[in-house]
């Protein structure tokens, strides 16, 4: 299994430099709150990697595996990079490198991988962004509507899903919109939608 070199053995783990944005030289007591931040960002992040090597380690042949891990995980930076910057999965043109704070990683990654690669990884990009915006426009649906939508999406799936519920629906869609509406007038965001 290969591993990050900066490992808790060696001591605690720092930041990387691109982690180190928000310091303020004029407020040492903020300093270090963030230096704190980002040492335990850096501890999880690099466990997280371990992981995804590890699950690496166990790709199929491409017969039997959809995406392999490396493809799932650069998908899943270009879609962090993408759904930041508010891009429509359907009509953006999805650049590897954006107008973002990770312009040098995202054209770094952009020359790591292969050009079937790029076109696998910017399609399930788009999937996921795409999930997430259906996620919630059922969830506004569900929210705003006189029927009982979810109900009716439950009977009209396959047999597979036949044991789904309504009820089952409306907390998935609740579930997986929650971050993108938290804190969101679900009327005022129906009435810009319709626009």
């Amino acid at each position: 299994m290969t591993t990050s070199t900066n490992t808790p053995a060696q001591g605690v783990e720092r930041a990387y430099g691109p982690m180190s944005w928000g310091i303020n030289p004029t407020d040492p007591a903020a300093n270090a709150a963030h230096a704190a931040r980002m040492n335990h960002a850096a501890l999880v992040l690099n466990r997280a990697a371990d992981v995804f090597y590890y699950e690496a380690g166990h790709d199929l042949d491409r017969r039997y595996q959809a995406h392999p891990t490396h493809v799932v995980l650069a998908a899943a930076a270009l879609a962090l990079q993408m759904d930041g910057q508010g891009a429509h999965p359907l009509h953006d043109s999805f650049g590897w490198v954006y107008d973002s704070c990770a312009e040098d990683e995202m054209r770094a990654l952009g020359e790591a991988v292969t050009r079937e690669e790029a076109e696998e990884i910017d399609t399930l990009a788009r999937e996921m962004c795409a999930a997430k915006m259906l996620a919630r426009i059922v969830t506004l649906a569900i929210a705003n509507g006189d029927v009982p939508l979810a109900g009716m999406v439950a009977g009209e799936l396959p047999g597979v899903w036949d044991s789904i519920s309504g009820g089952e629906i409306e907390d998935l869609a609740r579930l997986a919109s929650r971050t993108a509406l938290r804190n969101v007038d679900l009327a005022k965001l129906c009435s810009s939608e319709a626009e």
